[in-house]
C-alpha cells in the first residue's frame, strides 16, 4: 500500500480556517491539500518591520553580538529580519555562540542565512520546549540577547533571568490586528463550511474570540487547534468548547493534531 495514498484522504472534505499572517500560511496551506483537504484564510496578524530609526536598539545589540554567549530567536519573523542584520555586521559570527529557534523550519531558515548550527527542542515549538533545551538549563551568568517583535515572550527571559541569566532585547518587528468587516466575513466562512480552525499564537487567539463573539458563535464549538497549553487555556476562558493543543505552532505539529481530530470523528 502507497503511505501517501493514507496521507492524501486523512483531511478529506474537510475546510480548515487558517488564521495566521498571509505570508506565513503557503506551505500549511500546500500540507492541507496534499491531504485531500481545503482551507479557507482569515489572517488576524499582520507582521511588520520596524522602521529604520526603531530598529537602531537592535542594530545597537548586534553590532556587540559577541557580548552575548546564547542568541534566541523566538519566531520565523525574528529569524528572517534578525538574520538579515547580523549578516550585515558579522560575515563571520563571534565563536562559541549558541543560537537557539523555536522550530525545524526556523532552525533550516536561520542555517541557510548565517551558515551556521542552530539548535531547536524537538519535543515542542513554545517558550516551555526551548527552556528544556541542556543550553538554557546551565546558564547562570551567561549573556542572552533575545531577537523578537515588539512585546511577547516575556515567560522566556523571566525563566533565564531566574536561573541566572543576563538577558536584553532586540526588537525587529510589530504585529498590527488586521480590520476585518465582521459580518461579511461571517457569512463568507459560513459558506466555507469550516470543519476547524487553527490559531498560531496568544495574540491572534484574542482577536479571533472578538470575532466569533460578535458574528460567529458557532466557531466556539468547532475544533480549535491552539500551539500550546498556555493559548488553549487562554481559549477556554474565551468561551472555546473544543480545543486542542499541537505542542508548536509548526506546520507537522498543526497538522498532527487536525489528523487526530478528524481520525477520532470530533
Amino acid at each position: 500500500m502507497n503511505p501517501n495514498a493514507t496521507l492524501s484522504r486523512l483531511l478529506k472534505d474537510q475546510v480548515i480556517l487558517i488564521t495566521r499572517a498571509e505570508h506565513h500560511q503557503a506551505s500549511l496551506r500546500r500540507a492541507i491539500e496534499a491531504r485531500c483537504g481545503s482551507w479557507a484564510s482569515l489572517p488576524l496578524i499582520d507582521i511588520l518591520r520596524l522602521s529604520d530609526a526603531e530598529l537602531q536598539q537592535a542594530r545597537d545589540k548586534i553590532q556587540e553580538l559577541d557580548r552575548y554567549d546564547v542568541v534566541i530567536f523566538v519566531s520565523q519573523n525574528a529569524a528572517r529580519f534578525g538574520a538579515e542584520l547580523i549578516a550585515d555586521y558579522w560575515p563571520q559570527l563571534p565563536v562559541r555562540q549558541r543560537l537557539i529557534t523555536f522550530g525545524k523550519g526556523t532552525a533550516a531558515l536561520l542555517a541557510e542565512i548565517l551558515a551556521a548550527e542552530v539548535e531547536f527542542p524537538v519535543d515542542g515549538s513554545d517558550s516551555e520546549a526551548v527552556l528544556r533545551l541542556p543550553a538554557l538549563n546551565e546558564i547562570a551568568g551567561r549573556r542572552v540577547l533575545i531577537l523578537r517583535g515588539v512585546g511577547g515572550r516575556e515567560y522566556l527571559a523571566q525563566t533565564l533571568r531566574r536561573r541566572g541569566a543576563f538577558t536584553d532585547y532586540g526588537e525587529l518587528y510589530r504585529r498590527q490586528v488586521q480590520q476585518h468587516d465582521g459580518p461579511r466575513v461571517a457569512i463568507e466562512l459560513r459558506g466555507r463550511g469550516l470543519s476547524a480552525v487553527t490559531v498560531h499564537s496568544g495574540e491572534s487567539l484574542a482577536v479571533l474570540g472578538e470575532l466569533v463573539e460578535a458574528h460567529l458563535h458557532e466557531l466556539f464549538t468547532m475544533p480549535l487547534v491552539v500551539p500550546s497549553d498556555r493559548v488553549a487555556v487562554q481559549a477556554r476562558e474565551l468561551g472555546f468548547l473544543n480545543v486542542h493543543t499541537a505542542g508548536g505552532a509548526g506546520d507537522e505539529m498543526m497538522l498532527a493534531a487536525l489528523e487526530k481530530i478528524f481520525s477520532s470523528g470530533h
